[in-house]
């Protein structure tokens, strides 16, 4: 899906006003960031009003102080805000304050599947995922090895 950064910006504005309304709006993953949990052009986010400060764990959509928005987990949450990390990242981005955080994750479409947040695969990324996250590079590099061998074998073999 190609869309010009007017577009974008007005997609996202829609996205907003129904979710402040207290409606639940899907949108598709945009960027790598999220990988592997998620995947650009693969994958979809369900997407509601923020109603608690959110947690440890939790996926929320955030509006960076260059108006750029982004989906992150919620790496530590401290006194003066939220550290925020993509889940193919290691180093955190903040302190997020609430007024920048948009909308909580409600549920991923993964691989065509939808996945609740108590799902066993959400959990995995809430929890292990994260106290992963110095040593990532090396899961993600294997991940990318495997992912390069299958391309490698021909159907049938």
């Amino acid at each position: 899906m190609l869309i010009d950064a007017a577009g974008l910006r007005a997609y996202i504005g829609a996205i907003l006003s129904e979710t402040e309304a207290g409606g639940v709006m899907e949108m598709p993953v945009f960027g790598s960031s999220m990988a592997p949990f998620l995947i650009h052009g693969r994958d979809a986010v369900r997407l509601v009003k923020c109603t608690h400060p959110p947690k440890r764990g939790e996926i929320v959509l955030f509006r960076r102080l260059d108006g750029q928005y982004v989906l992150h987990r919620v790496w530590r949450v401290t006194k003066s805000g939220w550290y925020l990390l993509g889940d193919s990242q290691t180093d955190p981005e903040g302190p997020v304050h609430g007024e920048q955080i948009c909308c909580l994750v409600l549920a991923v479409r993964r691989k065509g599947k939808w996945y609740g947040r108590n799902s066993a695969l959400w959990r995995f990324f809430k929890t292990v995922w994260l106290v992963l996250t110095p040593v990532r590079p090396l899961f993600i590099a294997m991940l990318a090895r495997r992912h390069a061998r299958k391309e490698k074998v021909p159907n049938g073999a």
